[in-house]
Parts: structure tokens; C-alpha cells; sequence
């Protein structure tokens, strides 16, 4: 079996694999795109055991690997104390640590919540980002009236 841990960002992501001795097979950065995830998965006979930190873009990344088959557990970020208080933070390193543990079984899961229940949680955080963009532009257009009809115009 092959274990594979991820470090995932909004452009990018590390990916480092091992065996099931923990004999590193490869490590490399990938643009993240779905592309990038099926050469990732096409580098291995069987699909492999991928561990990915859940961070804010985490969806879209999980869904192209169950798509190619994988097993994929989501690490809960602040329970992963090995990551969180380590004195040298690298990509490459985050991943191995990642691969580590899943190889030991040791990853602090996070739930994975259905697909329609993951958009519904989307479709809520776009209303909230919404309101929010009018409330502030409600409120600059209070403070630039404010401020025009507070001057005084001398003629």
C-alpha cells in the first residue's frame, strides 16, 4: 500500500508519497488544478491513502481524488499538533509529517460532509459575504452624504 500526504494552498500544493515501510517514493510541488491531481494518481498502480490538511479550498481537491478512486482522510489542522508546533515549517515537511502519521494511522480526522450539505454550507457563506459587502457599502454612502451635506459652501 502507498500513503501519500498533502500540503495544500490556494495555488499550489506538495505532495510526498511513501510505501508502507516509509521509504519516500517521491515528493513534488503541483499547480493545483485537476489535471495536476490525476498525474498524481497515475503515478501509482493502485490508487493510494492520501491525507490532505483541511484548509479553506479543501473541497474541490478531495472530490478529484475520490473521483480517481483514492482513499482520503482530511486532517483536522488544529489537531494536528505535530504540524502545529513544529520549529521548522516547510511545505515538503508539512506533507512528509502528514504521510507519517497517516502511515502510523495517527491523523485527527475531520468530518467530510456529503456533497449537497457541502453546498448548502457555500451557498451560506456567499449570503454572509454579501450582506456584509452591503452593509459596508450602506454605510460609506451614510458617511459620504454625511460629509457632503456638513459642508459649508460659501459664495
Amino acid at each position: 500500500m502507498n500513503y501519500v500526504g498533502i500540503d495544500l494552498h490556494r495555488d499550489f500544493f506538495v505532495a510526498v508519497a511513501q510505501d508502507s515501510t516509509g521509504t519516500e517514493l517521491f515528493q513534488k510541488r503541483y499547480e493545483n488544478s485537476v489535471e495536476s491531481v490525476n498525474d498524481l494518481v497515475s503515478q501509482f498502480e493502485i490508487p493510494p491513502i492520501v491525507v490532505v490538511e483541511a484548509t479553506r479550498n479543501w473541497m474541490w481537491f478531495i472530490a478529484a481524488l475520490q473521483k480517481r478512486g483514492c482513499n482520503v482522510q482530511l486532517a483536522h489542522p488544529f489537531r494536528t499538533k505535530a504540524i502545529a508546533f513544529a520549529r521548522i515549517k516547510t511545505d515538503s515537511i508539512d506533507a512528509k509529517t502528514l504521510c507519517d502519521l497517516l502511515r502510523a494511522d495517527l491523523i485527527p480526522q475531520a468530518y467530510i460532509a456529503p456533497r449537497d450539505t457541502l453546498d448548502n454550507r457555500e451557498i451560506g457563506r456567499a449570503r454572509i459575504s454579501l450582506v456584509h459587502d452591503q452593509t459596508m457599502l450602506k454605510n460609506r454612502i451614510r458617511v459620504w452624504c454625511k460629509t457632503l451635506f456638513s459642508l459649508n459652501y460659501e459664495r
